[in-house]
């Protein structure tokens, strides 16, 4: 019994550092809406604007106004696979595991794989530190705030980051987990659907 105790100690733990909950504000979590008037820079945060009803078992389509201020959406990486990166600045397993998501992104993008980050920040300044975060880290590729929890609720309710989703070409999950990994562990699951 005192040896399962343990365990069960041991195992609370390394949930613990290898990934972050849900960030609370006195007990509610922060929400906040961001306007899609707002300029970013061309490697800036991208402004969610909305997600379309699911279609079966598919993700639904979102879109959203990237760093030029150019609507896109999830159906413009259709033909690709595509890996979705749930993430906060605020999470310290998300901030070890982003300059090997960028080495995996580099190695990967002439494959035609596509990433996508999304930050689930939140508060009046998310966008602000959101974008401190690209500059800290030189992030190539496109990040967007997901307002409302309405990205989290639409890949089945993400509930602790880094949580991380590889779709299919047709925008189906083929592969999903959570928690910190690295670069070996991203490559290999890519390379399973690069055929």
């Amino acid at each position: 019994m005192k040896t399962l105790f343990s365990l069960l100690i041991i195992i609370a733990f390394a949930v613990l550092f290898i990934s972050c909950s849900k960030k609370e504000n006195n007990g509610e979590m922060q929400k906040e809406s961001f306007s899609v008037e707002k300029s970013v820079s061309q490697n800036g945060v991208g402004d969610f604007t909305s997600v379309n009803a699911k279609d079966g078992e598919h993700i639904p389509d979102f879109y959203w106004k990237d760093g030029n201020m150019n609507e896109t959406s999830l159906s413009k990486f259709s033909g690709k696979i595509t890996l979705v990166n749930f993430w906060a600045t605020w999470c310290g397993p998300c901030r070890h595991e982003t300059p090997d998501m960028i080495e995996v992104y580099n190695a990967m993008k002439e494959r035609g794989v596509q990433f996508l980050g999304i930050s689930a920040d939140t508060g009046p300044s998310a966008k602000e530190e959101v974008q401190s975060f690209i500059n800290e880290y030189k992030i190539p590729y496109s990040v967007i705030v997901d307002r409302d929890d309405a990205l989290q609720q639409a890949f089945g309710n993400v509930r602790a980051y880094p949580t991380t989703f590889i779709l299919s070409k047709d925008r189906t999950i083929l592969s999903q987990w959570v928690g910190l990994r690295d670069k070996e562990f991203f490559t290999a699951e890519l390379q399973k659907y690069l055929q």
